[in-house]
């Protein structure tokens, strides 16, 4: 599985949108915990 997040084209990458991504992940990571996963966190470039 992949999560990741695309921000528009011209939007510049600010604290905002970046917060919500940050809970977001971390919320979706600590869930799969549970069930036994073992999520990774890595940088993909364009």
């Amino acid at each position: 599985m992949l999560l990741g997040t695309l921000l528009k084209e011209a939007e510049p990458v600010t604290v905002d949108p970046l917060f919500f991504v940050q809970n977001s992940l971390l919320h979706t990571a600590s869930f799969l915990r549970i069930l036994g996963a073992k999520p990774e966190v890595i940088a993909v470039s364009r």
